[in-house]
C-alpha cells in the first residue's frame, strides 16, 4: 500500500519545518546529509519535492541524531502532531507483544491504521522491520498502540 501523497502546501510547511531544525542545530544541507552518510539530497524535502512524512522512521532517526534530537521530538515537530500518551515498554517487547498487552488483534491495528492485514503481520511477526514505514504510517501506529516512535523502532 502505497503512502498517500501530501498536498503541496503540507509538504512545503514540512520542508519549512525541517530547514529550521537545522539551522537551529547550526548545519548546511550538506553538513546534515554527510553526518548521515546520506546518499540522498536533504534539500529535496526542504523545498517540498519530496514529502518529509513520507521517509522512512529509520532515515527519521538517522537526522534526529544528527540534529541533537530524539526521533518523537523530530517526528511530532517535522508533522506539527502533538504529543500521545504512551505505555513504557516492556524488556523484549514487540509489536505483537504489545497488541496483546492492550488486548486487541492484529486486524484491530490494521483498521485503526487503514493498513492491510497482511502488513501489519508481517511488521507483527519481524518479517518486515518497523524502520521501514513512513513517518506518517509509524506516527499512525506508535498513536495506536501507545508508543513512542524510538521504542516502535527498536521492535
Amino acid at each position: 500500500m502505497k503512502a498517500p501523497d501530501t498536498d503541496q502546501a503540507t509538504r512545503l510547511a514540512r520542508g519549512r519545518r525541517l530547514k529550521t531544525m537545522r539551522t537551529a542545530a547550526g548545519l548546511s544541507q550538506s553538513q546534515l546529509a554527510a553526518s548521515m552518510s546520506a546518499r540522498y539530497s536533504v534539500s529535496r524535502y526542504e523545498t517540498g519535492s519530496r514529502d518529509a512524512g513520507n521517509m522512512t522512521l529509520g532515515m527519521a532517526s538517522k537526522l534526529a541524531t544528527a540534529l541533537g534530537m530524539d526521533v518523537d521530538t523530530f517526528t511530532r515537530t517535522l508533522l506539527d502532531i502533538p504529543t500521545w500518551s504512551t505505555l513504557p515498554a516492556r524488556r523484549y517487547e514487540t509489536l505483537k507483544r504489545r497488541l496483546r498487552r492492550l488486548g486487541h488483534t492484529q486486524a484491530w491495528l490494521a483498521e485503526q491504521t487503514g493498513l492491510t492485514p497482511l502488513q501489519v503481520s508481517r511488521y507483527a511477526t519481524g518479517d518486515t522491520y518497523l524502520t521501514q514505514l513512513s513517518l506518517e504510517r509509524a506516527t499512525r501506529i506508535a498513536q495506536t498502540v501507545q508508543a513512542d516512535l524510538a521504542d516502535l523502532a527498536q521492535w
